[in-house]
C-alpha cells in the first residue's frame, strides 16, 4: 500500500490525480489513513501537501480533520 501511495504521489500532477476528492462521507485519503493509522502513508502524504497543493485541514462530515483523528501521530 505505501509503495502505491507514493507512486501516485510520484504521478499526481501528470495524470490529475486530486488527492483532496472526497468521499460521499467527506472523506479524503490522507483521513483515511489517519482512520487507519498508516503512519507511512500519513508521512508520505504530508511530506507532499504542499507541493501538490493537498488540503490536509479538510473536514469530514463530523467535523474532523486528518490531525483530530490520529492526533498521536503529530504529536512527535
Amino acid at each position: 500500500l505505501t509503495d502505491v501511495v507514493a507512486m501516485m504521489l510520484v504521478m499526481a500532477q501528470d495524470i490529475k490525480i486530486d488527492f483532496n476528492a472526497k468521499d460521499n462521507l467527506k472523506t479524503t485519503g490522507f483521513m483515511i489513513a489517519c482512520y487507519f493509522k498508516h503512519s507511512e502513508v500519513i508521512d508520505l502524504i504530508t511530506d507532499k501537501a504542499e507541493s501538490l497543493q493537498i488540503d490536509l485541514q479538510c473536514k469530514d462530515d463530523e467535523g474532523k480533520s486528518g490531525f483530530d483523528i490520529f492526533p498521536e501521530h503529530f504529536k512527535k
